[in-house]
């Protein structure tokens, strides 16, 4: 490994999460495997037009998205501003790429129906207590395994957010009797010490893909067909909640701050589901008009 690039791999491995280390450190992989530099100096001479031809190869491979090829150009693109920052290079050849256009995104979240039959389907209170908190506050999934028995303020949650952002969290009664129940099997099932809420039966604090397998086998054992299954994670959970309170009548600011985001145009997503729980208000109320 080059020491520039090692150098700052160490400085992404300081504060960012196991998932977005090793997608940083993936990123790179790729990149020294097409341009094989011996040494700094070859990463040096090169220019924007082979970053453009590299974010093509990518594109060209198999099976490979554009959401994916953005998804290893942006590490590349901090990379590289970073060796600007510290006068390593005097200008990123990957400023002018520009990220692959995505279609319109649509959010997924479960039907009613189907948050039913997952939580029917767990097969133990640690499995449903986790299920239903990420379904019922929408926290992100290193945010759950991140819960520390601390945070936990009678039917309150402290959530620590991106950015060292942090936010509080109601929970409702069937949530808190959830709680209760899973707390008395963490203390006689596990024997655990933990500052950490969520435990597993090793003893040890849940991993970010722990609880995306969780997800997965609790929608098999739910019944859910294989090409539905493939959509449903535990972002998933977070757009039901976040539908669910939309659908509610909540103000989009209100379900800003209840999701952590920074920016009121990341939570303008759900503002059309605003729309459609008003015309199905009005299109059911009792008419004024009489024929």
């Amino acid at each position: 490994m080059i020491a520039e690039i090692e150098e700052y791999l160490n400085t992404v491995r300081i504060d960012k999460s196991e998932h977005t280390i090793r997608s940083y450190e993936h990123a790179v992989k790729l990149f020294l495997e097409y341009f094989q530099p011996k040494e700094f100096s070859d990463i040096v001479g090169i220019a924007s037009g082979q970053c453009r031809e590299f974010q093509s190869y990518l594109a060209s491979q198999e099976d490979t998205k554009k959401s994916t090829v953005n998804a290893y150009i942006r590490p590349l693109k901090a990379l590289f501003n970073w060796l600007v920052e510290n006068e390593y290079l005097e200008k990123s050849p990957f400023e002018k790429i520009k990220f692959l256009k995505l279609p319109k995104p649509v959010r997924d979240y479960l039907s009613e129906e189907e948050v039913e039959n997952m939580i029917n389907a767990c097969k133990n209170i640690d499995e449903k207590f986790i299920f239903v908190l990420m379904v019922s506050t929408g926290v992100r999934r290193d945010e759950v395994i991140s819960l520390k028995l601390s945070d936990v303020h009678g039917n309150h949650i402290l959530v620590h957010g991106k950015g060292s952002k942090e936010r509080v969290l109601v929970l409702e009664p069937n949530i808190m009797n959830l709680l209760e129940e899973y707390m008395k099997f963490r203390q006689t099932k596990i024997h655990n010490d933990s500052e950490y809420l969520l435990v597993s039966k090793n003893s040890s604090q849940y991993t970010g893909e722990a609880i995306r397998q969780k997800i997965s086998s609790i929608g098999k054992r739910a019944g859910i067909l294989p090409e539905r299954l493939e959509r449903i994670h535990p972002h998933t959970l977070r757009h039901t909640f976040a539908t669910n309170l939309v659908g509610s009548g909540a103000d989009i600011r209100i379900v800003q701050g209840a999701l952590g985001h920074a920016d009121l145009k990341t939570t303008q997503i759900y503002a059309h589901l605003r729309n459609s729980a008003l015309d199905s208000a009005m299109l059911n109320m009792k008419s004024l008009i009489k024929e």
